[in-house]
């Protein structure tokens, strides 16, 4: 997705509200877990992964920021109202119209703790047992406006024992991803536009 050119500055520039892993439109391939399950505990966990553990989850230090605000409500509130019917899938997990569904998501999210600022959330397209593979769009957006100014997608490879770790093993790999190249490559296309 083209990143929106009157604000793509912000990202290197202002501290960011980190809104969680939003699974709303999320697909589970070939997982063997009821709906349920992923709904009720394991999204919860996933989606806390990031507060919940700072020194492996480092945000502040992936995305360049002296500080960040977590704002998680507006996120849990739309995993908490998921259509679990629509989660699992055996065939292939993307989207269809990614830009869509990026949107969509953003503008779905009700106030928070912080009413303007740029926000950063992950929107979870898939995990992917079939594949070994977890694929997110690193979102930002400005939570006045709701405007998503940039999404990527990234994917990362799970690691780790028991379904939580392992597929949070993906999370961190996807961070790791950002911090080490995407983050830079940003820098390279977007630091210097006005």
């Amino acid at each position: 997705m083209q990143p929106t050119a009157t604000t793509i500055q912000s990202i290197f520039q202002e501290n960011i509200i980190w809104y969680g892993l939003d699974f709303s439109a999320a697909r589970f391939c070939n997982f063997a877990e009821t709906p349920d399950k992923l709904k009720t505990g394991l999204i919860p966990a996933w989606n806390f992964l990031i507060p919940n553990e700072p020194a492996k989850f480092n945000i502040s230090s992936i995305f360049r920021k002296r500080n960040v605000i977590f704002d998680l409500g507006p996120v849990a509130q739309i995993n908490a109202g998921i259509n679990e019917t629509q989660m699992l899938s055996f065939n292939p997990c993307s989207f269809s119209n990614p830009q869509e569904v990026i949107i969509s998501a953003v503008k779905n999210y009700g106030p928070g703790q912080v009413a303007s600022g740029l926000g950063l959330v992950f929107i979870v397209e898939s995990f992917d047992k079939g594949r070994q593979v977890a694929a997110v769009y690193i979102t930002f957006f400005d939570i006045a406006s709701k405007q998503v100014i940039l999404a990527e997608k990234v994917e990362g490879r799970p690691k780790g024992f028991g379904l939580r770790n392992y597929w949070a093993g993906a999370i961190f790999d996807i961070m790791k991803i950002v911090g080490i190249n995407v983050y830079n490559s940003w820098i390279n296309r977007y630091a210097t536009r006005g």
